[in-house]
């Protein structure tokens, strides 16, 4: 895994979002000719003005061995259909200006300067029926065209030439015609008694080509059962040759859609086996509904065998469709794989996403019908991408059909390359990290864009390094890390709980000192059900007067050190005009004990604690009770004096609270509008002390589901604001529904108005749904932010992503109801995501950028047994450093307390 750059970013100093692009023209003949330029004689004088020149190129291959690149031309000019309301027969038909067009390997150097020639090509050979072979051409290889009834049927899309008479003829079919996309070259033992091939993949339909490297002359190829060449009416010479055709593939590729097959092809020189990469959803069925799967299929090159398929769903805007090209990294053991749209100018997407296939469930063979019910034998079938995820999460299932992981890594139209190229289709990966890339030009000149070119990425795939340090933190009040024996449960004497509970981190780069903090306390159990106990199933408070602490730490990165220096106790308004220790006891909650009733906007946070006599009582309520879980040291001028105070985020609720730094004591503290301390009974000195609160936030905050409040707090340098971000989608009007919608909230720390109020959604997995913590990066005007899921093994997915909030529409204060309907005041209200990005879509509403950087688990380096990792600091010169949460429990085998620096 490696950081990536920030698609748009404004600014490129910060080493581990460096990225370098450079582009190379270079100069292509028309085959047989010594000219760029498609020679008269297939010229359309229909269409007068059309430039064509050499290209089409697809696919790109570097081969170290001999320090070239390899790419393919498809199947030649084809710029122009049959023109319509002219007159001419099978109007809209595709027009093959040179139909015997010859398909070439190209083979080009790049010299120590840069520049980029031809230095060979190898035209592709195909079986000519009499035991030789002759030259393949891109016709395609399955339609039939009636002259007399103007029926064009088949498979595949007819062609069609100019006749010389400005009129236009039928091009009969070729059984061993092709599209040609990727382009590999490759040395396999028992293949080609291990001299080099190519192998070549087929835009028309699902088939993979392999050809001598030398001669160009098909060894064989690899097509779905059941593919039959009968009933085309072939000329001689261009019909099936059994003994070349391996029908190995799965069945259901035939239903791809039309020259929509193998876009993409990548060699795993780790398995041996070839992956195809399906460009767009396939018409199963002949339906292709509103389904974004796609698929990919792993191949063995020698006997055609497939060993192994894997599905993922579109993952970019709507019309960001088309896979472009595919490399393996055998390093990494992931693919790179181009997903584009058509677009060609600065708005288009042209990604780069890394596909990780490692925890990807192999459907190979899996018997779809079984969950999809009969007759619905390919997840295609299906209307909408919900339904595709509510099929892989079936309980019909033993488990769940994992697809494949994704990681958009840039865009490469925002890298500087000229972006009136719409077909980036070539992808190749040098042993160094530099991606390199092709593109398409359709046999097209178009004005302001080089005839033929290749782009350099370099500076991308450095290798990233994680180094952690464990260190010791003791009890509060102690010298030991363990609980104190009289805080421990009699009925529980196994669990060990230890100091800890840590969340947040911040990087103060004058005192090079982190500080964290601790949140409520040790709450690692719950009350015992089925013992006769009431209240069976609360969470048990083992200390519910445990001291909130600012905890400082010195980390000395290279080698691995990192020790306690102090700790600030945060202390809150005693309603006697002075200040007591604060504690992580909710504030919002009350509890009947004759009638077992709890009630209150914080009633799923209820505190009770050991009684001493083996049972449990319950806590008061705190009006200032905190769950900490997020912390930033910063000064801010018109605030405290100007002296450096701890900022602080509450996850029970969303509230920010600012204490001074160095005493600790609460400044104020930032809540929603129609916070309700009244409706509370609290004990002397619990209660709320109105001078230290601001009830300026939007009032719909308040109905964020329990315990999942402001998890985030990161302070942006730039503009002076606090940022918040809440933990999971709120629980609007009651309902959680299955919105994804996040929000983040932009606040003034001296005021205590809110400012800005952007959205974002889930973009990982379904449970990777818990914000983790947040840092800003001035240097690029963007938030890093973890989003985790709950798991502790290398498979659990904790991101770091990069958010940009500089397009994303200013929801604060928007009237949702006008846009979504009366009663309908938020978009959490909505039911399902796809509702949630219509509505947007409507009210022209953009959600925060997001793009994943990394995934710690997958990091060599980190431990992944820690579930939640819970503070973000930024370090000047670039390293991230990650602490975790240990929820106040000792795990064999795992560090009490651990923080992780990772770095290039």
């Amino acid at each position: 895994m490696s950081f990536s750059p920030i698609p748009g970013s404004r600014k490129a100093e910060s080493h581990y979002l460096d990225i370098s692009t450079e582009s190379f023209p270079f100069k292509l003949s028309y085959p047989g000719t010594s000219k760029s330029k498609v020679p008269n004689i297939f010229s359309d004088p229909n269409y007068p003005d059309d430039q064509l020149i050499a290209g089409g190129l697809s696919g790109l291959w570097y081969d170290a061995g001999v320090n070239r690149y390899f790419t393919v031309s498809d199947v030649g000019p084809q710029a122009q259909d049959i023109p319509e309301e002219q007159g001419f027969a099978f109007e809209g038909e595709k027009v093959f200006n040179d139909p015997d067009f010859k398909l070439q390997v190209y083979e080009l150097q790049q010299s120590k300067k840069g520049k980029v020639k031809v230095s060979g090509e190898v035209t592709l050979n195909v079986p000519d029926e009499q035991g030789g072979f002759r030259p393949a051409t891109g016709i395609g290889q399955m339609y039939r065209i009636n002259e007399t009834t103007g029926e064009v049927s088949g498979l595949d899309s007819a062609a069609f030439t100019p006749d010389g008479m400005g009129g236009y003829t039928p091009v009969p079919a070729d059984a061993f015609g092709m599209d040609p996309e990727a382009v590999l070259r490759l040395s396999i033992d028992g293949l080609n008694d291990g001299k080099a091939v190519f192998a070549v993949s087929d835009e028309y339909r699902p088939q993979v080509s392999i050809h001598d490297a030398e001669t160009g002359n098909l060894i064989h190829r690899i097509v779905p059962k059941a593919s039959s060449y009968k009933g085309y009416g072939y000329e001689e010479g261009r019909g099936e040759v059994k003994e070349f055709t391996k029908k190995t593939l799965p069945k259901v590729y035939l239903e791809r859609r039309g020259s929509r097959g193998f876009e993409a092809l990548a060699y795993n020189s780790n398995n041996g086996l070839l992956y195809a990469f399906i460009q767009t959803p396939m018409d199963v069925n002949g339906e292709r509904k509103g389904s974004t799967v796609r698929r990919i299929i792993a191949m063995d090159p020698i006997t055609g065998e497939a060993k192994h398929e894997y599905i993922y769903r579109q993952s970019g805007p709507n019309k960001q469709d088309k896979i472009g090209d595919a490399v393996y990294d055998a390093e990494r053991n992931v693919f790179y794989v181009i997903d584009r749209d058509n677009v060609a100018d600065e708005t288009a997407n042209k990604a780069v996403i890394e596909m990780d296939l490692t925890r990807a469930t192999d459907v190979l063979g899996f018997k779809w019908e079984s969950i999809l019910g009969e007759g619905v034998y390919a997840p295609e079938m299906l209307d909408t991408p919900e339904e595709v995820g509510e099929a892989l999460r079936s309980p019909l299932m033993n488990g769940i059909i994992s697809e494949v992981h994704q990681t958009t890594l840039f865009n490469l139209a925002e890298q500087g390359i000229n972006t009136l190229f719409d077909k980036p289709e070539g992808l190749a990966l040098k042993p160094d990290g530099t991606l390199v890339f092709g593109f398409d030009n359709d046999f097209q000149r178009v004005d302001g864009r080089p005839d033929n070119m290749l782009a350099v990425v370099t500076d991308r795939f450095g290798d990233l390094k994680a180094s952690s340090a464990e260190f010791v933190l003791n009890y509060p009040g102690t010298n030991s890390p363990e609980l104190p024996a009289s805080l421990e449960d009699p009925n529980q004497p196994d669990v060990q709980i230890i100091a800890g509970g840590l969340s947040g981190l911040t990087y103060d780069a004058d005192l090079k000192r982190y500080f964290t903090i601790s949140d409520v306390g040790p709450q690692v159990i719950d009350i015992p059900e089925g013992q006769g106990f009431a209240f069976e199933g609360e969470k048990i408070f083992s200390d519910p007067d445990f001291k909130l602490q600012v905890t400082e730490l010195s980390y000395k990165i290279k080698p691995g050190k990192a020790k306690v220096k102090d700790t600030t106790t945060l202390r809150v308004p005693d309603g006697e005009g002075g200040f007591r220790d604060a504690t992580g006891i909710a504030q919002m909650y009350s509890i009947n004990e004759e009638t077992g009733e709890i009630g209150g906007l914080d009633s799923s946070n209820a505190a009770f604690t050991t009684d001493g006599n083996g049972g449990y009582v319950p806590v008061a309520p705190d009006a200032f009770g905190l769950d900490p879980e997020s912390i930033q040291r910063i000064s801010i001028d018109g605030l405290n004096d100007g002296n450096p105070i701890f900022a602080v985020s509450d996850e029970y609720r969303p509230q920010v609270a600012l204490f001074d730094a160095e005493s600790g004591e609460l400044i104020h503290r930032i809540v929603p509008e129609g916070s309700d301390y009244n409706a509370i009974s609290y004990e002397p000195g619990r209660g709320d002390v109105p001078e230290f609160t601001k009830a300026t936030l939007p009032e719909v905050y308040l109905e964020r589901r329990g315990s999942r409040g402001f998890e985030a707090l990161a302070y942006n340098s730039d503009d002076g604001l606090l940022y918040a971000f809440i933990q999971t989608p709120m629980s609007v009007g009651g309902d959680r529904s299955s919105s994804t919608v996040r929000r983040i909230l932009a606040m003034d720390p001296v005021t205590g108005q809110p400012q800005h109020e952007y959205m974002f959604s889930q973009i990982g997995p379904s449970n990777q749904d818990k914000i983790g913590d947040a840092v800003y990066d001035p240097e690029r005007g963007a938030f890093l932010v973890i989003d985790r899921d709950n798991g502790d093994t290398v498979a659990a997915n904790k991101s770091i992503l990069r958010m940009d909030l500089s397009e994303a529409t200013d929801t604060l204060g928007y009237d949702w109801e006008s846009l979504l309907g009366d009663g309908v005041y938020a978009p959490e209200l909505l039911e399902s995501p796809a509702a949630v990005a219509e509505a947007f879509a409507e009210g022209d509403v953009m959600e925060v950028d997001q793009v994943e950087l990394l995934n710690l688990p997958s990091l060599p380096g980190v431990d992944p047994r820690f579930d939640k990792p819970e503070g973000l600091a930024l370090k000047p010169d670039g390293t991230l450093v990650v602490g975790f949460d240990n929820d106040f429990a000792r795990v064999d085998g795992r560090p009490d307390n651990l923080l992780t620096a990772i770095s290039l």
